[in-house]
């Protein structure tokens, strides 16, 4: 086992092992930040060390032990156990979230705690599978893998599991941003017309999937893509700070097409004390 968990070690293996058998609980055998919702098993198939990939719930597994996520174990499997965070980045802001809660005095605690986060990453954990899985592509056996981008909490590329279908790949990548358009999605895919390949596109209606509706969440394919749109004219609330010789000197939320003189506005104006030729102005520019 490996991962989000408290004992990441070998187990030994007995006929008709279960899941739940080597994960009795959660609050005692996962860690705070693990993903409950996705979580991989990478079973060898043969001595040429030619691997399956086998997604379940972790939290299905153990609130139902006769759930078909609690999947039957074989000799040599490989239990991967990630965490929400992506990535060192997203670690590092899971780990500012949670000092804003709790204050980590200790700056080498707060390091340690976001290497370990960052090491049961999706990024991390999955590089050496997704690595045998190319080395194992050849003629007659595609590629097995998919990748989603848009509007998910972790775009990427994953492992394409055995029977997946759309809302397993959503899972994979962590679910939807708020910001998700679920009306249409696009997936594209390869489609070989004898000698010759050819993209070709599909929509797929979220909102059907969510709802349970089997005809959308269609079953995927080797190296399809989808991608998940934004919900048009969708924006974040940006913000401009006003300090100094202002009625409301305030952080103020800003919309398309305002201007300096609009925001000065909204801060009531110029105080009787201002020299509003000595203003100065700074904005961060993206490189």
């Amino acid at each position: 086992m490996q991962g989000a968990i408290t004992k990441p070690e070998k187990y030994q293996w007995f006929t008709g092992q279960k899941i739940s058998d080597l994960l009795p609980q959660i609050e005692t055998h996962v860690l705070l930040q693990a993903d409950l919702q996705y979580s991989i098993i990478v079973r060898k198939l043969n001595n040429a060390r030619e691997i399956d990939v086998l997604q379940f719930s972790l939290a299905k597994a153990l609130s139902d032990t006769s759930s078909v996520d609690n999947l039957l174990l074989q000799p040599k499997d490989k239990i991967i156990i990630f965490t929400h965070s992506s990535s060192v980045i997203e670690a590092k802001k899971e780990q500012s979230v949670n000092n804003s809660i709790e204050l980590v005095k200790n700056d080498n605690l707060q390091t340690a705690q976001v290497s370990k986060l960052s090491s049961f990453s999706r990024q991390r954990l999955l590089l050496p599978v997704m690595d045998q899985l190319k080395r194992q592509a050849a003629v007659g056996q595609p590629l097995q893998l998919v990748e989603v981008d848009g509007q998910v909490k972790y775009p990427g590329i994953y492992p394409l599991v055995k029977n997946a279908r759309v809302d397993s790949l959503i899972t994979a990548a962590g679910g939807f941003q708020e910001s998700a358009y679920l009306a249409r999605a696009e997936l594209t895919r390869n489609q070989i017309e004898g000698i010759a390949v050819k993209k070709t596109s599909k929509n797929i209606e979220l909102a059907s999937i969510l709802k349970g509706e089997l005809s959308a969440n269609i079953l995927l394919q080797s190296k399809d893509r989808l991608n998940v749109h934004k919900i048009p004219s969708w924006s974040e609330n940006l913000t401009v700070e006003l300090r100094g010789e202002f009625v409301f000197p305030s952080r103020n939320t800003i919309r398309r097409g305002e201007t300096l003189s609009d925001i000065i506005a909204k801060a009531g104006g110029f105080t009787d004390f201002s020299h509003q030729e000595a203003s100065v102005f700074t904005r961060v520019k993206l490189k």
